[in-house]
């Protein structure tokens, strides 16, 4: 036996993921992942690394993700993008470090503004228990409860309560 997760093959990643993947490999680095590499690439290139079992690169990903964080936290659209991924890697591959480096790092501040507008996009059961630990870690469960008074979505609300 390899070790080696025989779900997925190299064809279930995109190209780009693919080169820089084989970049890294031969290098030893990620020099090639910058800042302006596409998520579903960097998605993608995580996934290999958790699937080959490329330690060093993991914890290369890691420092690659929090500099994200820090460069594209500051609009909704780019947290939206940084939490979808930490939470695909943390559902997926029970890699749960970035999500916990999104909880540590984003302020109460951000967080309060970022829910209001995430409730209306996030419908994934993984999606909701992120928002639901998210707001008690933070300590905004009773605005999170509020929020859930106004919303019009009855689903969201039985989800809650029932997992509450």
């Amino acid at each position: 036996s390899s070790g080696i997760n025989a779900e997925y093959g190299v064809t279930d990643f995109d190209s780009s993921a693919v080169r820089l993947f084989v970049d890294a490999l031969y290098t030893g680095t990620l020099e090639k992942l910058t800042e302006s590499t596409e998520f579903k690439v960097f998605q993608d290139l995580n996934k290999m690394f958790i699937v080959f079992k490329v330690e060093w690169a993991l914890e290369d990903c890691l420092v690659f993700f929090k500099n994200i964080v820090q460069a594209r936290s500051y609009s909704f659209s780019g947290l939206l993008e940084c939490v979808r991924l930490a939470l695909g890697l943390s559902t997926k591959h029970k890699v749960h470090r970035y999500l916990e480096h999104l909880v540590a790092v984003i302020e109460k501040a951000q967080w309060r503004r970022f829910l209001p507008m995430a409730l209306g996009r996030f419908s994934a059961k993984s999606e909701l228990d992120f928002i639901m630990v998210l707001t008690v870690e933070t300590g905004l469960f009773s605005e999170f409860l509020s929020l859930l008074k106004t919303t019009t979505s009855t689903t969201l609300l039985c989800y809650v309560l029932d997992n509450f």
